[in-house]
C-alpha cells in the first residue's frame, strides 16, 4: 500500500514539472479595404440661351412705404454660384384667364352690337329658334397680358366688327409670363332676329384699358409662343334680358407661399449674379416692397458682397413679377452664399440625391440625375417633389389654373412612371390638375388609380371621391360653368 502511494506521488510530482506547450500565435488578419467611391463628373452647365428684356409701357404708381406695412420674413436660402443657363420659358396661360378678361368687357361688347342694331343690322336666324351674331376673334396676348394683333371675323357689319376689335384690344389678362399666347375666341352675341327694336342709346364704349401691368421681364429670344382655343363666350346684348358673365373675378391676396414660389422661379438669375463673384461668403440680406402692380420696388441689399454683386441682384430682382396687391407688402429675403459646387459627385443613391437638391427647378441636368436614380433603383427622395409640382400650389383643383399646370402635370407623370411608389403622393395632384384643365377623362382615370392604392388617409380618399364626382359631372355637362379663373394669383 505504501509502495503504491509512493509511486502515485512520484508520478504527480513528475507531471507538475513538465513545461506547458507554447501557444501558437494566430495569423495576422489583413485589414478589409473599403472600395473607393465611384465619382462622376458633374455635367457642365448648359450654354446660356439668347435672351432679351421686355418692358411694359405702363409705370407702377408710387409706393408709399410709410406706416406699418404687412411684412414677410423668410429664412436664409442657400445660394450657390452655379448658373444653370436654364432660363424659364414661362408658364402657359389657362383659357379661363383670357375668358375672364374678355367677359370683363361684356358691357362694351354689348354696346357695339346695340349700336349695330340701331343701324338696322339684324341678328341672323339659327337652328332651334335662337338668334345670335357669331364672330371669331383672334388675340395675341403679350407677356404683360395686353391684347395685340386683334382680328374679328363673322357676323354683323364692318362697323360692328371694328367696334368689337377696338374693345378686345383693351383686354388685359391677369398675370405676366415671358411668352406670348395666341387665343382663338368664338363669341356668341345673343339677341333678337325680329329686327331693330327701340333700344336705349348704348353705353359709350370704353376707350382705355381696364388695367396695366408695369415692370420688365427677361424672356428668351425669340419669345416662346403657344396657341390655345378658348371655349365660346356668350354675351347677351339686349339690355335687361339676361345676365352676362361675371365681369370681375375675385382673387386672394399674395401670401408667403406664393412669394416663395415666385422667388424660386427666379433663382437662376440670382445664381448667375453670384457666379461672377464665386468666392464671396456670408449672408446677403435682400429687402423689397411689392407694389400694387406686383413690381418690386424700394430694393435694398446689405451684407456680403461688393457693389457689383449688389447691383446685379438688384437688377435681377426688378425683373421678378408678382401679382397685384391691394396694399404694399414688405419682404425680407436673405441669401446664404455657399461654396462652389464640387466638380464630381458620388455615383450612389445618397450622392445623386444630394446632387439633385443643388439644381434649380429649371435646370434640365436635374432630369439626367433623376433618370440615374430610377435606373439605380434608389428610393425616391422627398426633395424631388418640387420638380414634380413646383409651378402650382398643392391645394384643391380650383387653385391649379393658370400657372405652370401643364408643365407640372408632365413632370409629375414622368416621376410617377419612373418611381411608382410616389403615386400615393403625386397621383391625386395630377388628377386635380387635369380636372382643372378640363381633361375630365384623364382625371377620372387617375382618381380611380388613386382610390385603388392602399391608402388610409380619409381626407385624401374623400378628396379623390369628390374629384371623381366632379369629373363625371363635367362629362355629363352638369357641372356649373365657371367664367373666372380661380387660380392662386401671380
Amino acid at each position: 500500500m505504501r509502495m503504491r502511494r509512493w509511486l502515485i506521488a512520484l508520478l504527480v510530482g513528475c507531471g507538475s514539472t513538465t513545461p506547458a506547450p507554447a501557444p501558437v500565435p494566430a495569423p495576422p488578419i489583413a485589414p478589409v479595404q473599403a472600395p473607393a467611391p465611384v465619382l462622376l463628373a458633374i455635367p457642365p452647365a448648359l450654354p446660356l440661351p439668347t435672351t432679351k428684356q421686355l418692358c411694359s409701357s405702363a409705370t407702377q404708381p408710387a409706393v408709399a412705404v410709410g406706416g406699418k406695412l404687412r411684412a414677410y420674413d423668410f429664412s436664409p436660402v442657400p445660394l450657390a454660384p452655379n448658373p444653370s443657363g436654364a432660363i424659364p420659358v414661362g408658364y402657359k396661360r389657362h383659357p379661363d384667364s383670357i375668358r375672364a378678361a374678355i367677359a370683363a368687357e361684356a358691357d362694351s361688347i354689348a354696346s357695339c352690337v346695340q349700336a349695330a342694331s340701331r343701324r338696322g343690322v339684324r341678328t341672323p336666324l339659327s337652328v332651334g329658334g335662337a338668334a345670335h351674331f357669331g364672330v371669331a376673334a383672334t388675340l395675341t396676348i403679350d407677356p404683360f397680358g395686353a391684347a395685340t394683333a386683334v382680328t374679328v371675323d363673322g357676323g354683323g357689319d364692318a362697323k360692328m366688327r371694328d367696334c368689337l376689335r377696338g374693345v378686345l384690344s383693351l383686354v388685359r389678362v391677369a398675370r405676366r409670363t415671358p411668352r406670348e399666347t395666341i387665343a382663338r375666341v368664338p363669341l356668341y352675341l345673343l339677341g333678337s332676329y325680329d329686327g331693330p327694336k327701340k333700344l336705349p342709346a348704348p353705353e359709350p364704349v370704353r376707350a382705355t384699358p381696364r388695367s396695366e401691368r408695369a415692370g420688365c421681364v427677361l424672356a428668351l429670344d425669340p419669345v416662346p409662343r403657344d396657341t390655345i382655343e378658348i371655349p365660346e363666350i356668350v354675351i347677351n346684348w339686349l339690355p335687361g334680358e339676361y345676365g352676362n358673365p361675371r365681369q370681375y373675378c375675385d382673387s386672394g391676396d399674395l401670401d408667403k407661399a406664393q412669394i416663395r414660389r415666385v422667388m424660386e422661379d427666379s433663382r437662376y438669375a440670382f445664381e448667375a449674379c453670384f457666379a461672377a463673384a464665386p468666392t464671396t461668403r456670408g449672408q446677403l440680406a435682400l429687402q423689397f416692397v411689392i407694389g400694387s402692380h406686383g413690381v418690386p420696388t424700394n430694393i435694398a441689399i446689405t451684407g456680403a458682397g461688393d457693389t457689383v454683386l449688389h447691383a446685379c441682384i438688384t437688377a435681377a430682382m426688378a425683373n421678378v413679377g408678382f401679382t397685384r396687391v391691394e396694399n404694399p407688402i414688405l419682404v425680407h429675403w436673405p441669401f446664404t452664399l455657399a461654396a462652389l459646387p464640387p466638380a464630381t459627385y458620388v455615383a450612389d443613391c445618397p450622392g445623386r440625391v444630394a446632387l439633385v437638391s443643388t439644381y434649380a427647378i429649371h435646370d434640365l441636368r436635374a432630369w439626367k440625375v433623376i433618370d440615374e436614380l430610377a435606373t439605380a433603383g434608389c428610393d425616391f427622395p422627398e426633395s424631388l417633389d418640387r420638380f414634380a409640382r413646383w409651378g402650382v400650389p398643392d391645394l384643391r383643383a380650383k387653385l391649379y389654373r393658370g400657372r405652370g399646370t401643364e408643365e407640372a402635370i408632365d413632370a409629375a407623370t414622368k416621376i410617377i412612371t419612373k418611381f411608382p411608389n410616389t403615386a400615393s403622393r403625386l397621383l391625386l395632384f395630377v388628377a386635380d390638375a387635369q380636372l382643372a384643365l378640363g381633361r375630365e377623362s384623364d382625371a377620372r382615370a387617375n382618381y380611380l388609380r388613386f382610390l385603388a392604392l392602399p391608402n388610409n388617409d380619409a381626407k385624401r380618399i374623400e378628396r379623390a371621391a369628390e374629384g371623381y364626382a366632379h369629373a363625371v359631372a363635367q362629362r355629363d355637362d352638369t357641372a356649373p360653368l365657371d367664367y373666372c379663373e380661380e387660380s392662386a394669383p401671380y
